[in-house]
């Protein structure tokens, strides 16, 4: 059964605020993906900024892009070298469907999921905007630590495995490390 949490329950078409929804996947699903996600030969790369890489230095994490797209009337405004990388898909993209069946949406921008390493104090990264236009923003949590996410009114998200927390993704937020596990694992969707 899912326990659902909500705050400022305006209707999905209008950017909510917030939503928090427990035990998101039934156990099967979450089990196996949370296995491929945390098992040594999943794929991870090296990002060189958590946040905008031209305002923020030394915030190095890992990642691994299982989707990413944009409509047209936005895909024709970038750098023509950005257009011919659209759409893009990993060969892990087939973990990640569970998740995205369960979310109501038009259109999948972008998935991706993001590793970061334990720190002896926990270490809040910069606020940023996923993009820069109205879009929701889906984040779940693969383990259970005692990092949080930060959204815009300073409310902090406990990450817990299995956790789907839905908000806008145009608005400023942040992500911090973990001090008790190895690592603090999350998946990101992006969508319309």
């Amino acid at each position: 059964m899912v326990e659902e949490t909500s705050r400022d329950t305006t209707t999905t078409k209008k950017i909510l605020s917030y939503q928090i929804i427990d035990n998101f996947l039934d156990t099967h699903e979450f089990d196996f993906l949370q296995t491929k996600v945390m098992e040594q030969e999943h794929s991870w790369y090296y990002g060189e900024s958590v946040a905008d890489e031209s305002k923020y230095e030394n915030e190095a994490y890992f990642m691994h892009l299982y989707y990413m797209d944009m409509p047209e009337k936005i895909k024709s405004k970038l750098k023509p070298e950005f257009q011919d990388r659209l759409p893009t898909k990993s060969e892990s993209f087939d973990l990640v469907k569970p998740i995205i069946r369960k979310i109501d949406h038009n259109y999948l921008l972008r998935v991706k999921a993001n590793l970061y390493g334990r720190t002896e104090t926990l270490k809040h990264h910069p606020d940023h905007q996923d993009y820069h236009f109205e879009h929701m923003a889906a984040l779940f949590y693969v383990n259970t630590n005692d990092g949080f996410t930060v959204l815009e009114d300073g409310t902090e998200i406990e990450s817990i495995e299995n956790r789907l927390l839905l908000f806008n993704g145009a608005t400023m937020h942040h992500s911090t490390t973990c001090t008790d596990k190895k690592r603090r694992v999350t998946i990101n969707f992006n969508f319309m």
